[in-house]
């Protein structure tokens, strides 16, 4: 009787390892099908081939790509790697598909456990930590920056910078960026407080508390990158975000609204003051720093 439980356990370990190869062979597999059509992306964005990616192909794409995001088990990291990048190149690939992309990766957001969506796992090269979903909206706006020709669009043909020229790109080649910062901010907002007339006096819903907290630890993240080398479009972020929350205060007439904009903007003005701090010998680096940030 010993013997045959032996043997029972002898072939369910031979079968775990079987499946376990194969399951391997399989996340192999599919990560480098998933880098195969980056490369296509990539190449379209680029403008190097003539092959161009129906719309309907683009969904499937970035579906499949944020699918292991989304999971609640454990997921092979190069999976999600390979996943992200793909979501990254059809962003960049397709400028007006840009807003349902920013849109599925928002709605999807508030669906994840708390302990999962409110972790703080992506490692940057300082060591500090961000969450994975504020990495994955900053590489998105950093993506969808166009810098192809852009030396030959800013001296012309004689070779001499031109600022104009230089202002007038930056804004050009910026403006889908300025679009997905500005719907990210007020897709937040639209969640974070609802209507009157959709909640009850004396409690807020669940989902508006945590699309505050969703918000709170986005911006605490981008100022955790802020001045950092990896991702410069968090400075844009900042300035943009400063404003809306400026705007506000002075503007809006809904009391949690502004106590919201208080909130978030006491801690945009913490952490600029630290930065102004590295500077004491400069006393006109902390209103520099405010001036740009909100004028």
């Amino acid at each position: 009787m010993k013997s045959s439980h032996r043997c029972r356990i002898s072939e369910e370990l031979l079968n775990f390892d079987e499946f376990r190869r194969s399951f391997n062979i399989l996340m192999t597999s599919v990560s480098a099908f998933m880098g195969q059509i980056t490369k296509l992306l990539i190449a379209e964005s680029q403008k190097t081939t003539e092959i161009k990616l129906p719309d309907n192909a683009i969904i499937s794409i970035v579906f499949s790509g944020l699918s292991p995001l989304w999971s609640e088990g454990s997921v092979d990291m190069s999976l999600k790697l390979a996943g992200i990048q793909m979501v990254l190149f059809s962003f960049k690939a397709r400028p007006t598909q840009q807003t349902w992309i920013l849109d599925e990766i928002l709605s999807n957001l508030i669906n994840m456990s708390k302990s999962k969506r409110n972790l703080r796992q992506f490692l940057l090269s300082d060591g500090k930590t961000i969450q994975f979903s504020s990495a994955l909206f900053l590489q998105l706006l950093t993506a969808g920056v166009d810098l192809s020709d852009f030396e030959s669009a800013v001296c012309g043909d004689c070779n001499k910078f031109d600022y104009v020229k230089l202002q007038e790109e930056c804004r050009r080649r910026l403006g889908y960026t300025y679009k997905g910062i500005n719907h990210i901010f007020t897709f937040y907002l639209s969640r974070c407080i609802k209507k009157s007339n959709e909640k009850s006096r004396d409690s807020k819903s669940s989902k508006d508390s945590d699309y505050q907290t969703l918000l709170r630890n986005f911006v605490e993240d981008i100022l955790i990158v802020l001045n950092t080398p990896e991702f410069p479009i968090a400075e844009v972020f900042i300035r943009l975000f400063s404003k809306k929350l400026s705007s506000i205060i002075e503007n809006d007439d809904k009391l949690e609204l502004k106590q919201l904009a208080l909130d978030l903007l006491g801690i945009i003005l913490c952490r600029l003051k630290k930065i102004s701090m590295q500077f004491p010998s400069d006393t006109s680096f902390t209103g520099a720093v405010v001036s740009f940030f909100f004028y």
